[in-house]
C-alpha cells in the first residue's frame, strides 16, 4: 500500500498550507509539492478545487508541479470531457481522476473506460452512504455501494472512495473488500496503526489531507512503512 499527501489547488495556490524544517508556511504549488518529494512520497494526489466547482482551472499550477517533481501526479477535479483526460495526460499527470461527471453520466463513464483502460481513476465522494457530486456540494441520492458496483464492472485502473463525514473504517474496508478494481481510499485516520488495518485489508493506497498539513501524520515516518502496493 502507498501513501499520497492531498494538495488542493485553487486561485493559484495551495488551499491548505504545510511547513518547512524551519516553520515558514508554505501555499506556493511548487514549493509544496517539493517539500512532499523531499519527505519521501511515492506520488502525489492534486484536485482542481475551482475546476470542480465550475470555475478556472488551476493549470498553471499544475505544470508547476509537473515541472518540479520526479514522483508520478494524479489529478482530478472538473474533468468533463475525454479531450481534458487526454490533455491532462499528455501534460504529465499519470492518473485522471473522474467523479461528477462519471456519477452523473454512467454511459459516459463507460467509455472513458474504454478508451483509457489506463490513467482513469473513478473518484467516489461519499457522505452517509452516498454519492455527492459538483464540487462534493450536492447529494446524487445514489447509494455509495451501487454506483462502486456498476463501475466495478467498467474496467478501470483503480477507484477512489473519499468520506466526506468520517465513515468508519470498517464501512469504507467493506465496500472495498467487494469490489475486483483496486482501491484507494481517502478516509480520516489518526494513527499509522489505522493505515497498516487498511494495508491488511488490500487497499491498493491511501491520500491523507487534513492529518498531514496538522501534524497527526507524520508523513515522512508514513511513506517509509507504506511505500507500494
Amino acid at each position: 500500500m502507498f501513501i499520497l499527501p492531498l494538495l488542493r489547488l485553487s486561485g493559484g495556490e495551495c488551499l491548505d498550507t504545510l511547513h518547512d524544517d524551519g516553520g515558514r508556511p508554505l501555499n506556493d504549488a511548487k514549493d509544496v509539492a517539493l517539500r512532499f518529494q523531499r519527505l519521501g512520497v511515492v506520488g502525489l494526489h492534486v484536485v482542481d478545487v475551482d475546476a470542480a466547482t465550475g470555475t478556472r482551472p488551476n493549470d498553471d499550477a499544475l505544470l508547476s508541479i509537473l515541472d518540479s517533481v520526479h514522483v508520478p501526479v494524479q489529478m482530478g477535479g472538473g474533468v468533463k470531457s475525454l479531450k481534458r483526460i487526454q490533455e491532462l495526460r499528455d501534460t504529465g499527470v499519470q492518473r485522471v481522476l473522474v467523479g461528477s461527471m462519471g456519477v452523473l453520466h454512467p454511459d459516459w463513464m463507460k467509455e472513458a473506460a474504454k478508451v483509457f483502460p489506463e490513467g482513469v481513476v473513478a473518484s467516489l465522494d461519499e457522505k452517509a452512504g452516498n454519492v455527492w457530486v459538483k464540487g462534493r456540494t450536492e447529494d446524487t441520492g445514489k447509494r455509495l455501494v451501487d454506483v462502486a458496483k456498476e463501475f466495478d464492472g467498467f474496467g478501470f485502473e483503480a477507484m477512489l472512495i473519499s468520506s466526506l463525514d468520517g465513515t468508519s473504517h470498517d464501512q469504507l474496508r467493506s465496500w472495498a473488500e467487494g469490489l475486483d478494481t483496486p482501491v484507494m481510499l481517502a478516509p480520516r485516520v489518526a494513527s499509522l496503526e489505522e493505515l497498516r488495518v487498511f494495508k491488511d485489508a488490500g487497499i491498493q493506497g491511501v491520500v491523507l489531507g487534513t492529518e498531514v498539513y496538522d501534524g497527526t501524520i507524520d508523513l515522512a515516518a508514513a511513506t517509509k512503512v507504506f511505500k507500494a502496493a
